[in-house]
């Protein structure tokens, strides 16, 4: 579930590093802070959430137990791992094509 919306975790990301609090949105807290946006958490309210059905997202996410939310983000933080550079430099480039292509070749 985590990896479809792995360019929204990189734009929450990117919204978190830039917005000049104290909380840095580095990859490795990426998919939690997505997580925390759906959910309604006011302190992770993301302009990329706009962009998805938020409803949606979060009940796909709260019809999963824990261990199967334990996989998402392990599946996700994997996925990132192998192949942050290439996604680090598609997000650049704004090809969510590529980036995409990236994430599926490597699920």
């Amino acid at each position: 579930m985590l990896k479809n919306y792995l360019w929204t975790i990189w734009q929450c990301a990117n919204e978190e590093r830039t917005d000049g609090d104290n909380l840095t949105g580095d990859m490795e807290i990426a998919p939690n802070l997505f997580v925390e946006g759906i959910k309604g958490n006011p302190q992770h309210q993301y302009k990329a959430l706009a962009e998805i059905d938020v409803p949606a997202a979060k009940a796909k996410w709260e019809a999963l137990d824990a261990a199967a939310q334990a996989k998402e983000y392990d599946e996700v933080g994997k996925i990132i791992d192998r192949n942050y550079k290439a996604l680090c430099a598609a997000f650049a480039e704004g090809n969510r094509e590529k980036f995409r292509a990236i994430v599926l070749f490597n699920s």
